[in-house]
C-alpha cells in the first residue's frame, strides 16, 4: 500500500524507518476517517532546497528553510496534501493529520513551525532545528544509507526498519 501514499516521492531516498511509521499511519487513518494522506515531496538536494527558500523569500512560494537546515536533505522528512476525495489544502483535512501525528512515537509534524504538510520522523529533543541538522553530515543521496541514516538512529535511538 507504500505506492499510493508516497508514490510521488522517490522512497530510496527516505530513511525505511520514515516510510514504515508513515505508512502505518496513513492506512490507519485512511480507514478511520476516510482522508488519503499522499506525500508529495520528499528527499531535496541543496540545490532544490536553495531554490524553494528562494521562491519562498521572495513570496512565489511555501515555507522553506534555507539549504542544510531541512530535514528533507537527509532524506527524514516528507510534505503531505490530504485527498478528501480530490486533492485540498483545506486545514480542517489536515486535522486527523496533525492530531496522529501530536501522539505519535516515531513522526512529528512541522505545525509547529508553521509548516502543516510537514512530516519529520521524530528527534527526541523536539524538531530537527538548524543547530540539530548542523551535526549530521552533509552527504549526498548515495551516502544517506552509509553515513547519514546510521547517525540519526544513535541520535533518536532508533532500531533500523527490517
Amino acid at each position: 500500500m507504500s505506492g499510493s501514499y508516497l508514490a510521488a516521492v522517490d522512497m530510496t531516498l527516505l530513511m525505511p524507518e520514515l516510510i514504515e511509521a508513515y505508512v502505518d499511519l496513513a492506512e490507519q487513518l485512511q480507514q478511520t476517517t476516510g482522508i488519503v494522506y499522499r506525500a508529495y515531496m520528499g528527499y531535496r538536494t541543496p540545490q532544490e532546497q536553495a531554490r524553494l527558500y528562494d521562491n519562498y523569500k521572495a513570496g512565489k512560494g511555501g515555507k522553506a528553510a534555507p539549504a542544510w537546515q531541512s530535514a528533507h536533505q537527509w532524506g527524514i522528512a516528507i510534505d503531505v496534501q490530504p485527498y478528501n476525495p480530490g486533492p485540498t489544502w483545506d486545514e480542517r483535512a489536515y486535522q486527523p493529520l496533525w492530531a496522529a501525528l501530536g501522539t505519535h512515537p516515531t513522526l512529528r509534524t512541522g505545525r509547529e513551525f508553521a509548516d502543516g504538510p510537514h512530516v519529520e520522523y521524530r528527534n527526541p529533543d523536539g524538531a530537527w532545528s538548524a543547530s540539530r541538522l548542523a551535526a549530521l553530515p552533509r552527504v549526498g543521496s548515495g551516502e544517506l544509507a552509509g553515513r547519514a541514516w546510521p547517525l540519526i538512529r544513535r541520535l533518536t535511538g532508533a532500531n533500523p526498519a527490517t
